[in-house]
């Protein structure tokens, strides 16, 4: 039996029994029965009302049983949904923690493979490390010798270096004074001087039998007085009278008044040109060895 069933027999019973009471009521009426009927209207009209007024509630009742049942059914379906979804999560919860378990396995297994290879990998860095050490002392040793070479070999490249220059100066110089001498021969026999063919009873200065060469470090041209940058270790000697050049030019000579170990100065004689400091000065004898 349903409750729509239920309202029903609930409301109607009372109503059979009001119906009974009115019907054994007249049949039983009594003289003054105008009085009773009246009564009895009223009765029936109240009892009508409250029909109407079950019915008005019935209504109202079965209203908010559909309601009700509609919202019921909608939270069924809601909670259905729910474990649904609840299920399926669950159902992927136990695949992400069986592949969890999986994974956690395998880092498992690969921390142990780790661990054995860490170690292998000390044991391997110790000797690297006692390797190292050696080499580093083995290059410590050809680093220190390369440095000694690096500086031997600085101390050879400028030794060269200089070398070649003055073998260029000196090819220079011999060039030059291969023009030199020509020009010059000729003035050394107006002044006194041997030739290269020198012949016999020339008279020969001081000196003359020595190579000497130099150069003009300074100059006092007021005083006609020049220093040069060679001295009595080179064997220059007062009273030598040396010829100044340059290039292939001749300026004039260089008579000796003072001699120091490695400068000497002296007076400018005959001169050509005024002498400057950086020309050459020589003796005879240098110039003839050309």
């Amino acid at each position: 039996m349903d409750i729509l069933t239920k309202i029903c027999v609930v409301v109607l019973v009372p109503l059979v029994a009001a119906a009974s009471v009115l019907f054994i009521n007249l049949s039983v009426v009594p003289p003054n029965y105008r009085l009773l009927y009246e009564r009895e209207a009223k009765r029936r009209a109240l009892s009508d009302q409250a029909h109407r007024n079950s019915n008005v509630a019935l209504n109202s009742t079965q209203q908010d049983l559909a309601t009700l049942n509609r919202q019921k059914d909608e939270l069924e379906r809601e909670k259905t949904a729910e474990s649904r979804a609840l299920q399926r999560e669950l159902e992927e919860t136990k695949n992400e923690l069986k592949d969890l378990t999986t994974k956690f396995n395998n880092i498992s297994s690969k921390l142990t493979e780790l661990s054995i290879n860490y170690k292998d990998y000390l044991a391997r860095t110790e000797r690297l490390e006692s390797q190292l050490a050696e080499e580093r002392e083995k290059f410590g040793k050809k680093f220190q010798e390369n440095i000694d070479l690096y500086k031997l070999l600085n101390q050879k490249s400028t030794a060269y270096e200089r070398i070649e220059r003055n073998y260029r100066v000196l090819k220079e110089q011999i060039e030059d004074q291969k023009l030199t001498i020509q020009t010059l021969e000729k003035k050394l026999e107006d002044y006194g001087g041997i030739t290269a063919g020198g012949s016999r009873g020339d008279k020969v200065a001081v000196g003359t039998d020595k190579i000497i060469a130099g150069e003009i470090i300074a100059i006092d041209e007021k005083e006609s007085l020049a220093s040069i940058n060679v001295g009595s270790a080179k064997g220059v000697e007062k009273g030598m009278r040396l010829v100044i050049s340059r290039d292939a030019e001749f300026i004039g000579y260089l008579r000796i008044e003072s001699v120091e170990l490695n400068s000497s100065a002296g007076q400018v004689e005959d001169k050509e040109k005024d002498p400057a400091m950086g020309d050459k000065v020589r003796s005879k004898a240098s110039l003839l060895s050309k």
